[in-house]
């Protein structure tokens, strides 16, 4: 039943003063609205400001808030749409409806109310926001998913650079999540064509998600700008000790990365004395290279940090090779302090190798003059050499022995070999190069004596772990000398002028030098010996291979059947000279 009352009357506080109904509809009140006395509290002109406002500070916005927003665990941005298409049609009814007199139910005649609830509504969009942008920002979970995971491929395609270093930044928050829920499934499996995104599960995305990261570009990025992003992602492998997730191909070119660029955080991780706090603790060095669980596993797919690209290696200047083996030796401590000698882990021995290649070069310095101790074949030689012995001060810290017998006869087995065999082995590849510098003698004795010979045999080498390897390395030299009587051949007959040029021509005595030279008079005597009954037959019937036996100061007198080394003359008229009488 329909009926019709009188107007309301309104005092000037805007309050009704008498309430009666214009039309009641089934017990249901109607009367005209009521007014805000006042200025408007939330109408459609605020509405208009406030959305204007919000869209200037949104496209001026960095891509961090952008980001934070893009993978919230629900639609924000759909739903702010919405929200705001909302807000706005009824901010402009109410305005209308109000100023037109329309009539409404007595508990919504008042404007006030209406402002207040859009208002309201309109300020906890914009609260939410804050809270997404800063407050709480999102982070990979089984909710955003698939949404972080598919803005973070866009992002990393589309690789603008001033984007990508505020992107990395931001993935070190989802580490741990990454890690815990990805699982260790094939490609294969997550990229299946019959699978469609929305029936993908959390631990494939996460997989995939692992994949990318590894994208170079990014990576080079995340050294340059975001240290902590690789450093927690290694973090989260260690502590949860999940190994076989895809991080492969992020390690090894987070690793190429950090060596290539000389302003990494590894350049500044050398020692406390030069780089202070982070020198002591090494935050980078250590969260990727300190364990050895996750390089043995990376190691044999040959995506370890150390298995960097030959044609990269190639081209490091010796900068960069001291600091690719100071990494080496933080991940060889740590298979020393894991006890792990039964294992193999081959990613350390392909390092190992790696770092005797550093002698190539050396053959570059035979005939040359001057400033040879500035070049960078002289200085790769001697990261080389101190590469080993801080391997071997490493084995002795850790009272390492050989686990198999100190000699290793021909037909030992490969699994034989550990640490001592490989250094003493390296070794002597290093002492096979330094063999080609002959002349001038200067550079020679510099090269083949001080840079080697006087490292590996010299009064910094008396500890238990030395004695090991110099007695395996005296071993293998000579085997490569008695070489020559099978097979003579270039290679032993340098070693040979080498061992000649080091360790004098004279017999020794036991002794002779008050102790010094005590490390190699087992191989001295050995030699002079062998020189003294072979070498003339040797000469006569190779002459061409046994001129590679005259390095230096080491002459060969035909007519008299002597081997004479010249010492340098330094204040002296001529030089020292000594003489070993051959065997007919």
């Amino acid at each position: 039943m329909t009926t019709i009352a009188p107007e309301v009357t309104v005092d000037r506080g805007g309050s009704v003063a008498e309430k009666s109904c214009e039309i009641s509809v089934s017990g249901l009140c109607f009367i005209k609205p009521i007014e805000n006395g006042a200025s408007a509290i939330f109408g459609f002109a605020e509405f208009v400001t406030a959305l204007a406002l919000l869209i200037v500070l949104y496209t001026i916005s960095d891509v961090r808030f952008r980001f934070r927003v893009a993978v919230a665990p629900f639609p924000l941005l759909r739903i702010t749409f919405f929200c705001l298409a909302l807000i706005g049609l009824l901010t402009l009814l109410t305005d209308v409806w109000f100023s037109e007199g329309w009539l409404l139910p007595e508990f919504l005649a008042k404007q006030s109310f209406w402002q207040m609830g859009l208002g309201g509504i309109f300020l906890s969009l914009v609260l939410v926001w804050v809270y997404v942008g800063f407050i709480n920002p999102p982070i990979f979970s089984r909710h955003n998913a698939l949404r972080y995971a598919s803005v973070l491929y866009h992002h990393i395609l589309k690789g603008v650079d001033t984007d990508l270093p505020v992107i990395a930044e931001e993935l070190s928050r989802s580490a741990k999540n990454i890690i815990r829920i990805c699982e260790t499934v094939s490609y294969k499996q997550s990229n299946n064509e019959t699978e469609h995104e929305e029936n993908l599960s959390v631990s494939v995305i996460a997989h995939d998600l692992l994949l990318l990261i590894g994208y170079r570009r990014f990576c080079r990025h995340i050294v340059a700008k975001a240290p902590e992003t690789a450093i927690r992602f290694f973090e989260a492998i260690s502590e949860q000790e999940k190994y076989r997730v895809p991080i492969g191909q992020f390690a090894l070119n987070i690793s190429t990365e950090a060596l290539l660029n000389k302003d990494s955080v590894l350049y500044h991780e050398s020692d406390g004395y030069s780089s202070g706090y982070f020198g002591y603790v090494q935050p980078f060095s250590k969260a990727i290279y300190g364990d050895i669980r996750l390089i043995s596993e990376l190691g044999s797919q040959a995506l370890s940090p150390f298995d960097i690209h030959y044609q990269e290696w190639i081209a490091w200047e010796p900068d960069t090779l001291e600091v690719y083996s100071r990494l080496l030796l933080i991940a060889f401590e740590q298979y020393l302090v894991c006890e792990r000698y039964g294992d193999r882990p081959y990613t350390l021995y392909r390092a190992f190798d790696r770092m005797a290649d550093c002698r190539l070069g050396l053959y570059k310095l035979d005939g040359t003059s001057g400033e040879f101790f500035r070049t960078e074949e002289y200085r790769k030689l001697e990261v080389a050499i101190g590469f080993y012995k801080g391997a071997v001060k490493l084995l002795d810290k850790h009272n390492v022995r050989p686990q198999v017998s100190l000699r290793l006869r021909e037909n030992a087995r490969s699994i034989d070999r550990d640490f001592f065999d490989q250094i003493a082995e390296q070794l002597l590849d290093i002492i096979g190069s330094a063999a080609g510098v002959k002349k001038p003698s200067d550079i020679c004795w510099a090269v083949q004596h001080n840079a080697v010979w006087g490292k590996v045999f010299g009064i910094t080498t008396k500890s238990d772990v030395w004695k090991i390897v110099q007695f395996k390395l005296r071993r293998l030299l000579y085997d490569e000398i008695v070489e020559l009587e099978e097979m003579p051949n270039f290679q032993s007959a340098s070693i040979l002028g080498y061992c000649l040029n080091v360790m004098g021509v004279k017999e020794p005595q036991k002794g002779q030098y008050g102790g010094y030279g005590k490390e190699w008079y087992p191989l001295e005597k050995a030699v002079t010996r062998w020189a003294k009954k072979h070498f003339l037959s040797f000469y006569n019937s190779h002459p061409h291979i046994a001129e590679e036996c005259f390095p230096g100061g080491i002459t060969f007198d035909q007519a008299g059947g002597y081997l004479v080394k010249t010492y340098a003359k330094g204040l002296k008229p001529e030089g020292e000279k000594e003489h070993l009488k051959l065997d007919e």
